[in-house]
């Protein structure tokens, strides 16, 4: 039987177990806890029906990009947008699936993808890759024997809100119904869901979306460690409500398959081989690395890891200024060590922390365009009143399938 999750509070010195977490305890606005998350801790399910339906929020990154693939630290939260997935499967061979933000349908011929025929990533239209990425995914594409199912989004495509993961999340869940739920942990299925992405995209992206999608809490960032191994070590951070979270969007929406991603991914690989994993790496360390690009790719990651360590201390010390100082900061690393910012972002974030009532601001996702991310005193932001799409975002639980 599993043990029952403890809470910690993290400090500069050390992560001490104090009692043992009951759901209801009564916190002070003060203090930022964390709890150790066991990854087989089972997705919450209704009882068993024929049509399964499931929903999967969107995340923001609070701080903590081009981390993960690093074996970095990462602090994202799910959102309450999100995707709601869907479907009644059959035995036909074939999946039908409708979107309400796709014009055309995605329609998935399996034998022909299991065969080897086609791959996700040839398929049309586009959306469809991820349809056909998590019905190959190992995990998951053996529950899936053909079906149909309809797709709702809240989220905004190219937005940095990680609505492909989103979509992959919802759709696993709804493929795999009771069946996966009871058969896979919550990591099992976000590496499922990391293995449909690259199969629909090419694009070696990291696993941090998944899992602050899987593992989203109410009121709680997740603080991910991913040098832990072999799986990340997932914590929950809890947001002090004298905080709320914007996010603006910017005039450039991203496409990571149509971005640099893979070749900043490249460069830190190649900087690795000089100092080791980036995520574990000195500030120190740095001097070794003589090409001035590598050195700069790795800057970014060795001190956005420190960074997040430090954010998770002010939120607990309710030195918000300093947390918002160190989203700036690391807006900052992103656009000029790591470039993955763009004019329009980095306009938006200069205008963002100009606000009295914003701490800090940075670009949020993997950067080369998509939204920025403020954090605010509570009730002090209006999105309506902003000449760009806006939204007050809480942090909320985690997929989950739904009556």
């Amino acid at each position: 039987m599993l043990a029952r999750p403890h809470a910690v509070v993290w400090t500069s010195r050390r992560c001490e177990p104090i009692i043992p977490l009951i759901d209801d305890a009564p916190t002070t606005a003060t203090t930022v806890t964390i709890t150790t998350i066991r990854p087989m801790i089972p997705i919450p399910r209704p009882a068993d029906r024929p049509e399964q339906i499931a929903f999967s929020p969107g995340r923001v990154n609070l701080i903590g990009d081009h981390t993960d693939y690093n074996g970095g630290l990462a602090l994202p939260m799910a959102i309450e947008l999100g995707t709601r997935a869907t479907f009644r499967a059959d035995r036909t061979g074939s999946l039908l699936i409708t979107s309400d933000a796709e014009p055309e349908p995605a329609v998935i011929d399996l034998a022909e993808l299991r065969a080897g025929i086609r791959y996700p990533a040839q398929l049309a239209p586009f959306w469809a890759r991820y349809v056909a990425g998590v019905a190959t995914a190992a995990g998951v594409g053996e529950l899936v024997q053909g079906g149909t199912g309809v797709v709702t989004s809240q989220l905004p495509r190219g937005a940095g809100l990680s609505s492909s993961a989103s979509l992959e999340v919802a759709l696993a869940l709804a493929f795999g119904g009771d069946a996966l739920v009871e058969t896979r942990s919550r990591m099992q299925i976000a590496r499922a869901c990391q293995d449909a992405e690259h199969r629909a995209t090419g694009v070696k992206s990291g696993l941090m979306d998944q899992i602050a999608i899987l593992f989203g809490a109410k009121a709680h960032a997740t603080l991910i460690d991913f040098a832990k191994r072999p799986d990340p070590l997932v914590q929950q951070v809890s947001i002090p409500d004298e905080l709320e979270v914007l996010v603006v969007a910017s005039a450039t929406s991203r496409r990571l398959a149509g971005s640099a991603y893979a070749r900043r991914r490249a460069e830190c690989i190649q900087a690795s081989e000089i100092i080791g994993p980036l995520g574990s790496a000195s500030v120190d360390s740095l001097a070794a690395i003589e090409d001035p690009v590598l050195a700069a790719r790795a800057r970014h990651v060795v001190t956005e890891c420190a960074r997040v360590r430090q954010f998770v201390e002010a939120l607990e010390s309710a030195d918000f200024a300093a947390a918002g100082a160190l989203m700036t900061a690391s807006h900052l690393s992103l656009s000029r060590d790591f470039e993955v910012s763009t004019p329009e972002l980095d306009s938006l974030v200069e205008d963002l922390v100009g606000d009295r009532h914003i701490f800090g601001a940075r670009l949020t996702g993997a950067g080369f365009g998509g939204c920025a991310v403020a954090l605010c005193r509570a009730g002090t932001v209006h999105p309506e009143e902003r000449r760009r799409p806006s939204w007050v975002l809480r942090p909320s639980e985690g997929a989950r399938l739904t009556p």
